[in-house]
Formats: C-alpha cells, sequence, structure tokens
C-alpha cells in the first residue's frame, strides 16, 4: 500500500489533470491539431489540475475501496454546472490546446457535453482540431460549414462545447464530425492534402502522448491493435526518461509494454493502481497474485508470455480482416515529416527510415514476417495459437 500511495501522490491531488503542466514543459503536449507542442505557460495553467483544484474541484470519487481516489467532482457555476466529473488530462489536450482554448470553465461544460452525449472526447476534440486546420487552410466544402464558420476558428472558446453539442446529435456540421477526422478527411476539397493534418492510426484519433516526442509512442502507435491507443505501448516509463528520445532497444521496450497492457487488460486492472503498486512491467508481482488466486504455478516468463499471446491473436484477428500489415504499421504525415517546430522538444519526429528500422527490429523481436508484419508459423506454433486459424 505504501508504494501505491507515494507513486500515485499526483492522481490523488489532481487526477491525471495533473499531467497538464509537466508534459507541457517537456514541450510534447499537442496544441493547435499538434502544429506546435507547447503552449505558453500561463495558458497551460490557466487549464490545469492546479487551477482545476483550486478553483473547481468539490470532492474526491473513488472506484468501490480504491485509496487512490483519481477520481474527481468539479462545478462551474457560471456554466450552469453544479456537478460534473473532472475533465481528464486527455480531455484537456483534446479540447484546449488542441484548440487553442485555455478557458477552463469551457473544458469543464465540454467534457461535460460529451459525457451526457456519449461521446469519446480525444477522438472528439482531435477530429475538431483537424477540422479547424481544414478551415484554416480553406479546404472544407463551403456547403458543409456551420451556420456561423467562427465557430470552427482556432481559439474559439465557446465553439468547442456547441460543435460538441451538434456532433452528438449529428446536427449539421456535427453530423461530419461525428463521422471522425478520418471520413471528414475524405469530405474536404483536397483529400490527399487534409490527410497531412490527420493525427491517428488505423481511424483512431492519437491520444495525448506525442507520437514525435516520445519515440516509444511512435513505434508503440504505429504497432497497436486498437489504433491511436495510449493502452497498448504505455507512455508513463517514458516521461522518465525511458525511451523518450531513443530509438535504442525501443521496438523490444513498445513490445513487452503491450504484452503488459494486454495482460492488465485481461485481469481487468486498473492501470494506475497496477502501475503505482505492483509495477510497470511484468514481475514477480504479477506472477504471484495470478498464482494465488488461480493454484496455478507459473512463471514471470510464462505470465509475460500470456501477454504476448493475447497480443499476437490480436494481431491475427486484425491480419485477417485486413487493418493490419507493414503497410499500415504507419505514423501520420506530420509525425513522419514535420519536426516539431519550437520548444523543449524542437526538432523530434519520426522520419519514416527510422520508423523502417523500428519496424525491422519489432518484427524480428516478435517473430512476425518482415514483408507483412504477421506472425510467423514457428511463432505461431510456440504460443500455441494454431487452433485460432
Amino acid at each position: 500500500m505504501g508504494a501505491l500511495m507515494d507513486e500515485t501522490q499526483m492522481l490523488q491531488e489532481y487526477g491525471t489533470s495533473g499531467l497538464v503542466n509537466p508534459v507541457n514543459e517537456m514541450g510534447k503536449l499537442g496544441r493547435r491539431n499538434v502544429q506546435h507542442e507547447q503552449s505558453d505557460s500561463e495558458d497551460a495553467e490557466a487549464i490545469s489540475g492546479e487551477r482545476l483544484k483550486a478553483e473547481h474541484i468539490t470532492e474526491d470519487t473513488t472506484c468501490a475501496g480504491c485509496p487512490v481516489a483519481c477520481g474527481k467532482h468539479v462545478e462551474a457555476p457560471d456554466e450552469g454546472i453544479e456537478e460534473a466529473k473532472i475533465p481528464e488530462f486527455e480531455t484537456i489536450y483534446a479540447v484546449a490546446p488542441m484548440q487553442e482554448v485555455y478557458d477552463v470553465k469551457e473544458t469543464i461544460k465540454t467534457n461535460n457535453v460529451c459525457d451526457e452525449m456519449g461521446l469519446d472526447t480525444i477522438s472528439f476534440g482531435v477530429t475538431l482540431a483537424f477540422a479547424r486546420e481544414c478551415y484554416d487552410r480553406d479546404l472544407l466544402p463551403e456547403e458543409m460549414l456551420p451556420d456561423d464558420p467562427s465557430l470552427l476558428e482556432f481559439g474559439n472558446d465557446a465553439g468547442v462545447a456547441e460543435l460538441a453539442r451538434r456532433t452528438g446529435l449529428r446536427e449539421g456540421f456535427g453530423d461530419a464530425l461525428a463521422e471522425g477526422s478520418f471520413r471528414l478527411a475524405d469530405e474536404t476539397t483536397d483529400p490527399e492534402e487534409a490527410e497531412k493534418y490527420l493525427y491517428g492510426h488505423n481511424g483512431v484519433e492519437f491520444a495525448a502522448h506525442s507520437a514525435r516526442g516520445l519515440k516509444g509512442m511512435s513505434i508503440g502507435y504505429a504497432t497497436a491493435t486498437r489504433g491511436g491507443s495510449h493502452h497498448d505501448t504505455r507512455p508513463t516509463l517514458q516521461y522518465t526518461g525511458e525511451h523518450d528520445e531513443t530509438t535504442e532497444g525501443t521496438p523490444e521496450f513498445a513490445a513487452r509494454s503491450q504484452h503488459y497492457t494486454a495482460l492488465g487488460d485481461s485481469l481487468t486492472q486498473c492501470r494506475f493502481v497496477s502501475e503505482g503498486g505492483w509495477g510497470k512491467r511484468i514481475n514477480d508481482r504479477y506472477r504471484d497474485a495470478i498464482n494465488l488466486a488461480t493454484g496455478w504455478d507459473l512463471t514471470t516468463e510464462e505470465v509475460e508470455e500470456i501477454g504476448e499471446r493475447i497480443y499476437n491473436l490480436e494481431r491475427i484477428i486484425n491480419v485477417e480482416r485486413g487493418v493490419a500489415s507493414r503497410e499500415t504499421d504507419t505514423l501520420p504525415h506530420r509525425v513522419l515529416h514535420e519536426p516539431i517546430p519550437d520548444g523543449p522538444a524542437e526538432g523530434m519526429y519520426c522520419p519514416p527510415e527510422e520508423l523502417r528500422a523500428m519496424l525491422d527490429e519489432y518484427y524480428t523481436f516478435r517473430g512476425w514476417d518482415q514483408e507483412d508484419g504477421t506472425p510467423t508459423a514457428e511463432t505461431i506454433e510456440r504460443l500455441d495459437l494454431a487452433d485460432v486459424l
């Protein structure tokens, strides 16, 4: 319990919103549809966990029996909100700096609208940021524009919550936003040009953890079985300097992190409690817990192989569905061709040749075919997956 409470102090205080200031200080927090990756410190502070705690948090909330209590309730009386869920770090990124919006009350409002409408805040926010850049570059057909086109201007605070409402109702331009950024790109006046401003993988918009500024996320996103998810390869260790700015050993790190998350999902573990309390890699504590609960006698290596087997099974399913191959294990144009232009992470990106080299190493570690990225017959046999083919 001591290790868990020590490791989760930020979550206890601010929930995940406590990440806003430190990630922004690293220059790895997307702004203006990731044209930049750092906001002015005053702007970041205005939407930070510290600001939320000082002015808007009313109480801690928790899953049953959890001492961390990373959930928080907030209020924003000026917006007519007496009780709402706190915006998570991912939400803040997607609906605030990605939109050039730094009004925390508008962020609370947008988050609440998305919750009520059942919208994923990452996909909604990144899709809207993409739409705003397309509007800025005159790529949206005039007949598609909302009645008030200024809603699509970067910096339009109130427009974010309003367009979230319209998205939930599929009303006007909200109908286009509801399809997500990848389908929206096809409806622009120049789809090939618009695709340069997408930020996601396999139809899923990227989370807040920089695909340019964190090398583990570069290869992790490219090989994620669920698209642009930060719950395949985890960013946590990268924020403490492991595989953040080097490709050496990073493909293996990403693959083993994917084993970790596949195992944790199957155990239905809270990611924060498992990382904070048991460890950020599969280790003897996971082995001991599984053995005590089941009566099995697994080694730590066999526990990791469970995660490896799950991830390979997911890959096989994706290959059979035609959504996974060497060709699809890629990254957006901006990540591959546009270095971060300023801030502490200036110059960072993942050029095509770097991604190709990481994929070579990743496939070798995994035992996947170098040409098409499918698990080889030997890997399928080793992991006892032949019966699923």
